[in-house]
């Protein structure tokens, strides 16, 4: 089977990128699309239920999934010598494309720069995270042979300083926005770039000790299994360690398990399953931008979009109903754009 290329959400690496990597990320993507929909749709009533309270824990999983893959991918080229221009380039485009879709369009139309708009206009989300993320993992990869030794000590810093940060406010909102979620923000950076600093980890080890035999087994599931199960089950006050812990633990499993059965899913699987998870795996930043403007953005007949046309008034079969709709819209922009993508490279201009 020839090595397969593929685009990362941080830069286009010089190693060729494993398919499981992509069914992980693509994985994430259909639960990201997932969990918008219930979210957005469900009925409150549906929502205060026992089974949906476990299911917020799961959905909680997926953005430290992306962040853990992203490092991932920089950790695999450690030690290589990657331009830093383009990766520098494609942080700074995701990082605006950010802070675009968080645009509190209605009160710039008013030509309101009030504290307000600022402060919806700065939060902090899963695309501006990451960027930072990209950042900094760019800064530890110069590091040299220091490099994971920095990657540990900004891990716990991020990790150790959330709760002594989550009261403060400097008055510079960009800032308060990146510290805590006073501001509103959903993924501060702490403790959140604390999971693509793990990632990184993990993908120079396991440049470092290989592949070979079952290293999946070792190196991932079974230290997750045993991180999850732990910091489950561990006695004592719940703090921003057992939480991140926790949730490592749980991507760890995923990783280790989808490594490990992906030779068995390429064997027996459906190729056009396969085919519709990688896709949402090699373009999660176009399936991310393009079910967030089908949901909260794209104006329906109603002249609203979806989410404030129907809001929290569906049923669960309603809901799956959306969630299969937003999905396969989704997934044919992502072909559309890796379709135009490909015949661009084959007819150049």
């Amino acid at each position: 089977m020839p090595k397969v290329e593929t685009k990362s959400l941080i830069q286009k690496p010089t190693a060729p990128r494993e398919l499981w990597v992509d069914a992980l990320r693509g994985l994430a993507v259909i639960g990201m699309v997932w969990t918008h929909c219930a979210n957005t749709f469900l009925t409150a009533e549906l929502q205060q239920t026992k089974w949906f309270d476990r299911l917020v824990f799961y959905h909680g999983l997926i953005a430290p999934t992306f962040f853990w893959v992203a490092g991932l991918m920089r950790g695999r080229s450690l030690g290589r010598s990657n331009p830093a221009r383009p990766a520098v380039f494609r942080l700074l485009s995701i990082l605006g494309l950010g802070y675009l879709l968080h645009t509190p369009w209605d009160s710039l139309s008013r030509l309101d720069f009030g504290h307000e708009t600022w402060r919806i206009w700065l939060q902090m989300d899963v695309l501006q995270c990451l960027a930072v993320s990209g950042f900094v993992i760019m800064l530890v990869e110069r590091c040299g042979k220091w490099a994971m030794a920095l990657a540990l000590l900004l891990m716990a810093f991020f990790i150790g300083f959330r709760e002594p940060l989550d009261e403060v406010q400097t008055g510079w909102t960009v800032v308060d926005a990146m510290l805590n979620r006073k501001s509103g923000s959903l993924f501060p950076l702490f403790p959140w770039v604390a999971f693509g600093l793990a990632g990184f980890i993990a993908g120079a080890l396991r440049q470092a000790l290989g592949q070979q035999g079952h290293w999946w087994l070792w190196q991932w599931l079974l230290p997750g299994f045993v991180l999850a199960v732990s910091m489950e089950t561990l006695p004592g006050a719940f703090t921003t360690l057992t939480f991140f812990l926790q949730r490592l633990g749980w991507v760890l499993m995923f990783a280790g398990t989808l490594t490990g059965a992906w030779p068995w899913v390429e064997r027996i699987g459906g190729p056009s399953a396969q085919r519709l998870v990688l896709l949402a795996g090699r373009r999660s930043l176009t399936a991310y931008v393009s079910h967030l403007i089908i949901i909260y953005s794209l104006p329906l007949w109603s002249g609203k979009p979806l989410a404030q046309s129907i809001g929290l008034s569906c049923g669960l079969p309603m809901v799956i109903s959306l969630f299969a709709t937003v999905l396969v819209i989704t997934l044919w922009l992502c072909w559309l754009l890796e379709h135009k993508g490909a015949k661009k490279e084959r007819h150049p201009s």
